[in-house]
């Protein structure tokens, strides 16, 4: 019988695979302290807002019912409280602070995605329509 010869494992060509080296996630701004609220009253959403500006966030969340938190001894405060104890309200990093009741914060969340199932639910009827091809108008055709 002739001798079974062991082949030895075939060399792999070109570069090895380079390893990943992630960061570790971290905020945008690099802090995460500084949207943190001690005192949080239940059955409340906080958020902090843009009050000026191209892209002030208020007009956007006053009529979802968010108000501006009101100063109280024994209220919801920032772990980064700067102010004053005259002033109205909390700013930090150029945001306000605003609350909102959870109950009516997820009325308008569940609003919005009813909003978004129905555009999403008119895409993929769309791309049945046409074959899967969201390009093709249909009516062209």
């Amino acid at each position: 019988m002739p001798d079974e010869t062991v082949s030895a494992p075939k060399k792999r060509r070109g570069r090895p695979p380079k390893k990943r080296h992630d960061p570790e996630a971290a905020p945008v701004n690099g802090d995460y302290t500084k949207d943190v609220i001690l005192g949080r009253e239940a059955g409340k959403r906080y958020a902090w807002l843009t009050t000026t500006g191209i892209d002030a966030d208020v007009p956007n969340f006053r009529h979802r019912g968010y108000r501006k938190v009101e100063r109280t001894p024994d209220g919801p405060r920032p772990a980064w409280d700067l102010g004053s104890e005259t002033d109205s309200g909390f700013s930090v990093g150029g945001l306000e602070m605003y609350e909102v009741d959870e109950e009516l914060a997820k009325r308008h969340d569940a609003q919005a995605l009813r909003q978004s199932d129905m555009r999403m639910k008119a895409i993929h009827e769309a791309a049945k329509a046409t074959g899967g091809y969201m390009t093709h108008d249909m009516e062209r055709v």
